[in-house]
């Protein structure tokens, strides 16, 4: 037990448990119980639904108003934002990187690399098409600063002989367009322990690679003396494109947070968009990606306004708090997730250590440490949606990835379980009490329901409701029979049904998702026509990230036009395929990955990789055309030996 967890107070010794370590696997009844709470939670919703249904329509109604209230306020308010953020906070997308990577950027921000700053990014992958590897690369190489990035292909050693000829080719084309390349090779059979000396196989995906090669990483940079706290970490999906300025903006907003405490405490994220493919992507790609372009994009906004939201993909963070915080377990689905969550606790943890202590007192207490924070950054990372050739197949993948999401639902079981450690061994046990922490947590657990539980909830509520009002001749008890607005203005009880009814939608039953749904489409008109049509039309820089237009066709339509199409065919899948592919694709799933939770959390999970396209932006002579020599294709310069890590 180390000093920083021990607190000495009249000759008794208070200890803070790591609380931020916990895990859904460990072997007791508090883990145990916090793996069946979203299932309970979703039993509970159908128990009150049902009891309404059979013997008192009133507590139907109430159920199903407070849901759709809430769905309606956090949907309304996530596209607000988002759409707010596309017509204010996107700006000069199109500009480009300079030929000086020096100086001041154009929006009056720094962009000048600290002398020991140094980007080290990890491209975890499995099985993943080398085209689509090699955009990845050449958009990094593209970035300003390009030349000091450290890039580490995060490989899996299952994936054999030909995943590691991948790597080395890629390495190998590269290698001098930045500072170093290295290959990490996760090997097969690892295992993650808990805190309650348990243990359970790591879960094959993009979790346990990144944590592995991370390790590898921090060991390298050790090895020459580079300090972490000059390292930041960007972890990278292997389709995605980062804007050619990304890197320069947070490296300059981190070598001035460097200058105060708040550098260890912050980690940055670009709203991602799945739009790369969005016109040759199958309907059922598109109607996913409406909702997470909105949702993500709107949280992220609203980060910098207070409000807590977790990264997502491809995201950024300082190798000190990656490092200390342990931030990646091997034995989890939504990786991303969990790091924000985990580096959360891992903050509480630290800001609860440090809190004075006198004697068996209670008291109020408000941390003096720079708080955790995202901030947000207005460049957007580009992605892929699903999409096989062939079109059936394209749908059996989006179910499988669909999964893969759902089954983020363990991170509420996992902040459950560290927040009751975090009162269990922390806060109660020492008698020390924040508001402000406390309103913390409450906004964390209230975000990772809102993700995974509420939509479930609501829909559940709703379907029941339409069945009671078809079931009783369409009509309600409690609920009027038509619209009117005067009355008994000294009827309070009437009053308070007709309100009430009106939230629960027993005035018209769709009514709670005609405005969020109006909301979604406008905000992600605004984004294809801000982040990808726009840019491409006014590209100045040739960069392959500017170029991606989302396949939009009309090569000599005008920007109005283009931004039509796609608004067209944005309104037609939401009007004939957003509700129907929404219930085997958003509610079924779902409550597929509750029982999984419950029974055996992610243990029983498996990683399927989906095909995204392959992408032809590339002629066939780049990358992995290279014939295997060892002479980049873009300089004709030797290549450098990969650094194999094992």
């Amino acid at each position: 037990m180390t000093d920083k967890n021990i607190r000495m107070t009249n000759k008794k010794e208070k200890v803070i448990a790591p609380f931020y370590k916990a895990n859904i696997h460990e072997r007791r009844p508090a883990a145990a119980l916090c793996r069946a709470a979203p299932l309970l939670l979703v039993l509970l919703v159908i128990g009150s639904c049902l009891y309404g249904c059979l013997y008192d329509s009133l507590i139907l109604l109430w159920v199903t108003a407070l849901l759709s209230m809430g769905l309606w306020t956090y949907t309304m308010s996530t596209a607000s934002k988002s759409i707010y953020a596309s017509l204010f906070l996107l700006k000069d997308l199109e500009v480009g990187p300079r030929p000086e990577a020096q100086g001041s950027s154009r929006d009056g921000q720094t962009t000048q690399l600290a002398p020991d700053m140094l980007h080290l990014i990890v491209i975890p992958n499995f099985k993943e098409e080398e085209s689509i590897l090699v955009e990845t690369l050449q958009a990094l190489a593209e970035a300003e600063h390009s030349k000091t990035f450290w890039v580490m292909l995060a490989m899996e050693s299952r994936e054999g002989k030909e995943g590691k000829a991948k790597a080395e080719r890629l390495t190998n084309s590269f290698a001098t367009r930045f500072a170093r390349m290295a290959i990490s090779e996760h090997p097969e059979n690892l295992v993650q322990c808990h805190q309650d000396g348990s243990q359970n196989a790591e879960v094959p995906g993009k979790g346990a690679n990144v944590k592995y090669a991370l390790s590898q990483g921090h060991k390298l940079c050790t090895e020459l003396g580079v300090h972490q706290d000059s390292v930041l970490v960007t972890v990278v999906d292997a389709d995605c494109l980062l804007h050619p300025l990304y890197f320069s903006r947070i490296g300059g907003e981190y070598a001035t947070l460097r200058q105060t405490d708040q550098h260890s405490w912050t980690m940055w994220c670009a709203p991602q968009f799945p739009w790369r493919n969005f016109y040759t992507s199958p309907i059922v790609s598109r109607v996913w990606g409406y909702v997470q372009a909105a949702y993500e994009f709107g949280g992220l906004t609203g980060a910098q306004w207070g409000s807590y939201h977790m990264v997502f993909s491809t995201f950024s963070l300082p190798l000190s708090l990656a490092s200390d915080a342990e931030a990646w377990d091997g034995d989890v689905a939504a990786e991303d997730h969990h790091v924000s969550l985990k580096c959360f606790y891992y903050w509480l943890y630290n800001a609860t250590s440090k809190a004075p202590v006198k004697g068996d007192e209670a008291m109020m207490w408000e941390p003096a440490m720079a708080p955790l924070k995202l901030t947000p950054v207005y460049l957007p990372t580009k992605s892929t949606s699903v999409a096989n050739e062939v079109y059936w197949k394209s749908w059996v993948e989006r179910w499988s990835q669909a999964k893969r999401h759902a089954q983020g639902v363990s991170e509420f079981s996992y902040a459950l379980l560290a927040t009751y450690d975090a009162f269990r061994t922390g806060m109660i046990t020492n008698r020390i009490f924040s508001f402000s922490l406390i309103l913390r947590m409450a906004q964390v657990l209230l975000k990772v329901f809102c993700i995974h539980l509420l939509p479930v909830c609501q829909g559940i509520a709703m379907a029941m409701l339409t069945v009671k009002w078809i079931a009783s001749g369409r009509s309600l008890d409690h609920c009027p029979s038509k619209l009117w607005l005067f009355g008994d203005l000294n009827n309070w009880e009437v009053h308070q049904h007709y309100l009430l009814c009106g939230i629960a939608g027993g005035w018209v039953l769709t009514w709670p998702i005609v405005f969020p749904w109006i909301l979604l489409m406008v905000s992600n008109t605004l984004i294809m026509y801000k982040s990808f049509l726009r840019p491409a039309m006014l590209n100045r820089s040739g960069s392959l990230w500017h170029s991606e237009d989302g396949k939009v066709p009309g090569e000599a339509c005008s920007l109005s036009v283009l931004t039509f199409k796609a608004w067209l065919l944005i309104f037609v899948d939401m009007v004939f395929g957003m509700v129907w592919i929404l219930i085997p694709y958003g509610l079924v799933v779902q409550l597929i990955a509750y029982v999984n939770i419950f029974r055996d959390g992610n243990r029983s999970f498996s990683h399927v990789s989906a095909n995204k396209g392959v992408p032809t932006k590339l002629s066939s002579s780049y990358g992995t055309i290279d014939n295997g020599g060892a002479i980049d294709v873009k300089t004709d310069e030797p290549a450098q030996q990969p650094i194999m890590i094992a």
